[in-house]
């Protein structure tokens, strides 16, 4: 009897060090991600069923929290969004109400005053409409709602004839364009009018922030292996580190009190780089040399692609 009751005790103890500890780990870490603790790692140290049960359970720790990470991220963007919105609306309703206002109580008083106040409320309801095509383009993009007709092309020969026909306009904007190609053939798969906007809304940008020298260098050469690389090099006012990776997000102007609204929406760059994600491409920006900023993208040449002849 006293051998099979101390048979028992080991047993026992056995069972509750290999059973009933591991349940209590297992209701425990249960209990955790339940009450949304998805911070605290759960630990694993045992190769049975109980340790696979629990490294199942950190899986799926690390992907809700990757998954509420992003949810945050979304709804930060969302009210940036927002507030920008609301403030680039109300500072040209603001300006159309003063004008309107002058002229209604006659502070315009003479013809040439009148015809003034006229232009600038055209000129900002202009303003407003062409923000809100934008944000419609963008929220299109975002939904893939906007039909993408592609045609397969040689890049540096597609550069060279926009860049050559829209010279004299960019002249007129302050800017100075140069092209260098190292690539005879770059063959990729584009919609020809949505990349002259990716063209028109990064040389826009270097239009808004350019220094003194409103020179662009714009290369074409080799990216990573399948790819090309198109890169745009000004010579202007740049931005920090920090400020970088959020030139792309919707809103966001390195003009942080946001006294220059009239320069644009602070969409231009979000819309090339929606664009520039449906080619298959990636877009990012790094510090020029000596100054100034580069905005680098790179698109898979055709011969890497699968699919994309049809409409997105």
């Amino acid at each position: 009897l006293l051998m099979a009751a101390l048979i028992g005790l080991a047993v026992s103890r056995i069972m509750a060090q290999q059973f009933l500890k591991p349940l209590g780990r297992l209701r425990r870490t249960a209990a955790q991600v339940s009450r949304g603790d998805l911070d605290t790692p759960i630990v694993a140290d045992s190769q049975d069923e109980i340790g696979a049960v629990l490294r199942a359970f950190e899986k799926t720790r690390l992907e809700l929290k990757a998954n509420r990470e992003k949810r945050q991220l979304y709804e930060q963007n969302r009210k940036e969004m927002m507030a920008g919105i609301v403030h680039d609306l109300a500072t040209p309703l603001t300006k159309i109400q003063g004008y309107a206002s002058g002229l209604k109580e006659g502070i315009a008083n003479t013809p040439e005053k009148q015809q003034h106040y006229l232009e600038k409320i055209l000129t900002t309801t202009e303003s407003m409409s062409r923000l809100n095509q934008t944000l419609l383009l963008l929220s299109k993009l975002d939904l893939d709602q906007v039909p993408f007709h592609w045609q397969t092309v040689n890049l540096s020969a597609f550069m060279e004839d926009c860049l050559a026909e829209q010279e004299e306009y960019w002249e007129k904007q302050g800017l100075t364009l140069s092209f260098a190609s190292t690539l005879a053939a770059a063959p990729v798969a584009l919609d020809p009018e949505q990349f002259q906007r990716v063209l028109s809304n990064v040389l826009g940008n270097s239009v808004k922030y350019r220094g003194q020298d409103g020179r662009v260098e714009i290369r074409l050469e080799p990216g990573k292996p399948g790819y090309v690389r198109l890169s745009f090099g000004d010579q202007g006012q740049g931005v920090t580190q920090d400020q970088l990776n959020k030139i792309f997000d919707s809103f966001y102007r390195t003009d942080r009190a946001r006294t220059h609204v009239a320069s644009g929406s602070g969409l231009g760059l979000a819309v090339v780089k929606k664009i520039v994600e449906t080619m298959g491409g990636t877009i990012w920006a790094e510090a020029n040399t000596p100054q100034g900023l580069k905005i680098c993208m790179e698109f898979p040449l055709k011969e890497q692609q699968h699919g994309k002849d049809s409409h997105h």
